[in-house]
């Protein structure tokens, strides 16, 4: 067993320090970052460090996914651009080779994990306080809602409330000693809340559909009646179905919307189309077409257009296309589709890396997905897991702090956090098999 020496103390509680600061503004993540390095150069062992990392397979495509962009800068013909995404990217490579290659136990998880819940109940509580009283002050309603109700944070609407539906999700099925359940209740509260004032409409249907289905599916799976798991099985179905078919959601309209194509985004000339007739759907589908029109366009399927490049490439294809004030000279008055992402990071990936890029990407994404099973911490993680594959379908989210650091530290943590129970199986297994007395 691992001795809790001084040295992993300071890991663990730097650990925390980042879990914690993820929701604020990201100088704090960053400098949280910062000190984790110093702390891993300073007291870790390095030679076991690049020994479990040899070992842990997984965490190699994030390395190799953060030196392809490395290199595609040499490529890149906007140098400046491409320096700057490497430095948002580099969470991608730090966060694997330090937390992924760390043994992380579960009392150690409860930590970093409450530590997490706890910064995002803070965030929370600041945010409706700081509203309420704006409210009050002002009869402004809209300061509760939305973009509005995060506006002091860095991270918008959108990116809190990914972060909060995992939270929610610790808090229901993490395996916990403390905090006790009356406290967890009273976290449930604020962030249920929280999540419902965001109003990310994707993320509150998949709080219905993956944190409440996925609890119920924990507290049914060991028993053995079958009675109650046929129960689970049909209340499943029902709650899918209902909220599939029945109601009027943005996941069944997304893909409602995707299926007839609106007409909009087959239009060759957008220079009699205001922005704001542009719908998110409408938007998304229009940015995917012209980046893979650029793929076709300047052959970038094998090695892409480089990091640094890719906004121009999209810009002159809006240029071509004749949206309106997209080149225009005045930057308060240029359009705010102008170095737009493409909004879905499968995509984006491509036409900055081409194949050669999108695989390593599709390891990272897909392969936690086949050590779920049996894993003891499949639940909560799995809240982690399926909104962020939504997530990355809909949203270029690791071209920003706010979710290059949250998806690869959680990452990190999950990769860290299956080995460790995987190597104390192993050696449980070992230690009870018979010896031979030959």
């Amino acid at each position: 067993m691992r001795e809790a020496t001084r040295e992993n103390l300071l890991l663990i509680m730097a650990l925390c320090l980042l879990a914690f600061s993820i929701p604020f503004p990201f100088i704090y993540s960053s400098i949280a970052l910062i000190l984790l390095s110093l702390v891993w150069l300073i007291f870790r062992n390095k030679k076991e460090a690049f020994e479990r990392l040899r070992q842990r397979g997984p965490l190699w495509a994030w390395l190799l996914y953060y030196a392809l962009h490395a290199v595609s800068y040499f490529y890149s013909e906007n140098k400046d651009q491409a320096a700057f995404d490497l430095q948002v990217k580099l969470g991608l490579f730090i966060l694997p080779l330090l937390v992924g290659t760390m043994d992380l136990g579960i009392k150690d998880l409860q930590k970093i994990m409450g530590s997490f819940c706890l910064g995002i109940t803070v965030v929370a509580c600041i945010a409706l306080t700081r509203s309420a009283a704006i409210w009050e002050e002002t009869g402004f309603s809209g300061i509760m809602f939305y973009h509005n109700l995060v506006r002091d944070f860095d991270a918008n609407a959108v990116y809190m409330s990914w972060y909060v539906l995992f939270s929610i999700g610790l808090l229901f099925m993490f395996p916990w000693e403390r905090p006790r359940p009356t406290l967890r209740a009273v976290l449930l509260l604020i962030q249920v809340v929280f999540l419902v004032l965001l109003s990310s409409r994707m993320l509150t249907v998949l709080f219905l559909i993956f944190v409440v289905l996925l609890y119920f599916i924990d507290r049914i799976r060991g028993t053995r009646r079958r009675w109650p798991k046929l129960v689970g099985a049909a209340s499943a179905l029902i709650l899918i179905l209902g909220i599939g078919i029945g109601t009027d959601n943005p996941i069944k309209n997304r893909f409602v919307d995707l299926l007839y194509k609106p007409e909009i985004v087959r239009l060759n000339d957008f220079s009699q189309v205001p922005e704001d007739q542009i719908n998110n759907t409408e938007l998304r589908l229009f940015l995917w077409r012209i980046g893979l029109e650029n793929m076709n366009d300047h052959n970038l399927w094998w090695m892409g257009a480089g990091n640094g490049d890719a906004n121009a490439l999209q810009n002159q294809k809006m240029v071509d296309y004749k949206i309106q004030n997209i080149d225009h000279p005045d930057p308060e008055k240029r359009s705010k589709f102008y170095n737009i992402n493409l909004h879905n990071m499968f995509i984006q990936t491509l036409l900055m890396l081409g194949i050669v890029g999108l695989l390593p990407f599709l390891l990272m994404i897909f392969l936690p997905f086949f050590r779920l099973p049996g894993f003891y911490l499949w639940p909560p993680f799995s809240v982690f897991l399926l909104p962020s594959l939504f997530f990355l379908m809909q949203e270029s989210c690791l071209q920003s702090h706010a979710g290059v650091i949250y998806f690869s530290f959680f990452s990190s943590i999950f990769w860290a956090s299956y080995y460790t129970n995987k190597y104390a199986k192993t050696a449980k297994t070992q230690k009870t098999l018979p010896k031979n007395k030959n």
